[in-house]
């Protein structure tokens, strides 16, 4: 059973979607894909270009969480940019309405090996 720390206590992946879901508010919860979200620029259009070059829009140095975006020249952090167009890619797919007074989105990765929890401040 994969189990992750969360404020110093082991939680199982579905106790700990549960105690998110309970505990959120008026926040939103949603499982979320992650697969590409670091190779696309979350401040320009280069997803469209990437799908026709054979190169990423977005070149990260070896061992490191800090890129730039060859097409628009912006520095990015790559949960950041990561965050960000999981926000993006939810509120096409989902057409989610953000209200007000939501502060943070919660997006759930199922797929990964361990659990990751990002956070997108609205």
């Amino acid at each position: 059973m994969d189990t992750a720390s969360f404020r110093g206590r082991k939680f199982a992946h579905s106790s700990f979607i549960q105690h998110l879901r309970a505990t959120a508010g008026v926040q939103a919860v949603y499982n979320a894909d992650e697969a590409y979200t670091s190779k696309f620029c979350c401040h320009c259009a280069a997803a469209a270009a990437a799908a026709e070059a054979t190169t990423p829009p977005i070149v990260f140095p070896k061992d490191c969480r800090y890129g730039f975006c060859t097409k628009c020249r912006r520095g990015v952090d790559r949960d950041e940019n990561g965050a960000r167009k999981q926000q993006q890619q939810q509120q096409d797919k989902k057409r989610i309405t953000l209200n007000a007074g939501m502060k943070k989105l919660w997006l759930i990765f199922p797929k990964s090996k361990k659990i990751l929890v990002k956070i997108l401040l609205v």
